[in-house]
């Protein structure tokens, strides 16, 4: 037979079933950024925990067995706990869209970075937890009657006005920078404080069912919902951007002058040798379709296919400078998979800003090797070498460093490093993961 507490506890169930599938969709979800998702993800699990915690305590209410009379303490236990510990992870949740920024930097240093009564908030939400630790000592909250059943005690409503401090804390911080996220996203936090807190009102004068938790969990559906919907619209803008990269790129890379004086080659080299001069045609149309293809492949590439494209290029420099340009090739690991149009920028900048400066010209080398925890690339030039913290001043921003970093870092999970000596030369590394 169906009773109000039967039901009360099919509808917690359910809903921490609910909470712990959109948990697990949320781990695998790959354009939401790692740890908004993280959060996120934490929010899920901790109110699954906190629901079926809830539905244990009602179930096994009133029970005198041993196990009923462990059950109710260690599930009213963890309802009170896990509420906290669920407001803290809201707290990170607002704390990391409003300041997170471009989540490069480390817990530590996010933390340090965030205004004093976000910190403050954290620090409400830990007074919360260990008062409900201590609470198990003292009957601050709660007690036991003697037919096992929960019944509040006098210190109760510090329970409410705790998490309600924190709430307060995160309302004040969504109002006073609101500007830094979407109006859909603010109304789906602000539902997570507006209807626990009015159900905690009702619920502070009739105890009989667990309205805030049932708030919290429609609450943390709808930011869900609205989360998807945000990432989705970042990952669509995070896509255009790279189109527009690869686009930028491509125009650089076969930028006017670089045809100009590839076509004044090869009408010398048709006079003086025609034989040279169709080689060269011939590597310039490998060249551009190279760049071309680029523009449309948004997959990983051989680093074959890379050393080819950048020999394409040394080649028909070497057409136009003679023995000032010399290279040579030490591939050691043939596994690594880059983006396209990786290697070919990064050995124009060794070309056009090392050796082509200095008077008797130079030697590039292109390694690459496997240590046993990276797929390691160098670009190795003895030019003139430069200030590294000046690159830009020495104009290789025009030639897409930045943009060949971006690309290593977004794609591969990887690093581009730069080591210069003015002249020695310099060694441009790129780093991925194994």
């Amino acid at each position: 037979m169906l009773t109000r507490q039967s039901i009360h506890i099919a509808m917690l169930l359910w809903s921490c079933i609910f909470c712990v599938i959109v948990g697990v969709c949320i781990l695998f979800v790959k354009y939401y950024d790692k740890r908004n998702r993280n959060v996120m993800a934490c929010i899920m699990f901790g109110m699954a925990l906190l629901l079926i915690s809830d539905s244990g305590a009602w179930a096994f209410r009133g029970n005198t067995t041993y196990s009923g009379f462990w059950m109710v303490r260690i599930c009213n236990f963890l309802v009170f706990l896990m509420s906290d510990v669920v407001i803290m992870m809201y707290h990170s949740y607002v704390c990391v869209n409003l300041f997170g920024g471009n989540y490069s930097y480390e817990i530590k240093t996010f933390i340090k970075k965030l205004p004093v009564r976000a910190v403050c908030g954290y620090y409400v939400c830990l007074t919360g937890i260990a008062l409900v630790i201590i609470s198990q000592y003292t009957g601050l909250y709660y007690s036991f009657d003697s037919s096992n059943r929960y019944y509040r005690c006098a210190g109760y409503p510090i329970s409410l006005i705790i998490p309600l401090a924190a709430m307060i804390i995160d309302m004040s911080l969504l109002i006073q920078y609101r500007k830094r996220i979407t109006t859909i996203l603010m109304v789906s936090m602000i539902s997570y404080i507006v209807l626990p807190v009015i159900s905690a009102i009702v619920l502070f004068f009739y105890y009989g069912i667990s309205l805030v938790n049932i708030s919290m969990t429609i609450s943390v559906l709808f930011m869900f919902m609205v989360s998807i919907i945000e990432q989705s619209k970042k990952a669509a803008q995070k896509e255009k951007e790279l189109y527009d990269i690869r686009t930028k790129m491509l125009l650089s890379q076969i930028g006017p002058h670089f045809i100009y004086n590839t076509l004044s080659t090869i009408k010398i080299l048709c006079k003086k040798n025609p034989e040279l001069a169709a080689e060269t045609t011939d590597e310039f149309a490998r060249y551009l379709r190279g760049n071309i293809a680029a523009l449309d492949n948004d997959r990983l590439v051989g680093i074959d296919n890379e050393i080819r494209h950048a020999e394409c290029y040394l080649s028909i420099e070497q057409k136009r400078f003679g023995d000032r340009i010399k290279y040579r090739l030490n591939i050691r690991d043939k596994d690594a998979l880059l983006p396209s149009l990786t290697i070919q920028p990064l050995v124009e900048n060794a070309v056009k800003h090392g050796l082509i400066k200095k008077e008797d010209g130079g030697n590039i080398e292109i390694k690459s090797y496997n240590d046993g925890h990276y797929h390691i690339i160098e670009i190795i030039d003895d030019g003139v070498g430069f200030n590294v913290s000046d690159i830009e001043a020495i104009g290789m921003e025009h030639v897409g460093i930045r943009n060949v970093k971006s690309r290593v870092m977004d794609k591969c999970k990887g690093e581009l490093l730069i080591n210069s000596s003015e002249g020695k030369g310099t060694t441009v590394t790129i780093r991925i993961p194994v």
